[in-house]
């Protein structure tokens, strides 16, 4: 079992899936989910552009009393957080390229 200093290697985040999102509020532009460890599944991984451009992800969470926002789930780790991050990304680029490979080719 990891601790919280070991560290999420990349090739334990498979089966990443985005879909992307027009119109979408707060910054949202997509959709995320994978699995990790071919033993849990996370779904409902929000990205989203910052006001500063950058692209982040937000985590589930159920709206508490008091404002408060207790996440189903989260990275525990900045490594772990990287890890999905980069994967997601990764897997939203691949898509984009696959997009303006077929336009250029339909022209």
């Amino acid at each position: 079992m990891m601790n919280h200093s070991e560290s999420l290697s990349p090739s334990l985040v498979t089966n990443v899936s985005v879909r992307f999102v027009e119109n979408g509020t707060d910054g949202l532009i997509a959709w995320a989910s994978l699995i990790i460890a071919n033993s849990v599944k996370l779904d409902r991984i929000a990205v989203r552009r910052g006001r500063d451009g950058n692209l982040f992800l937000t985590y589930p969470a159920k709206a508490a009393s008091r404002g408060s926002k207790p996440y189903y789930f989260n990275p525990i780790s900045s490594n772990a957080a990287e890890v999905v991050k980069a994967a997601v990304l990764a897997r939203m680029a691949s898509l984009t390229d696959a997009v303006s490979k077929e336009d250029a080719q339909d022209q």
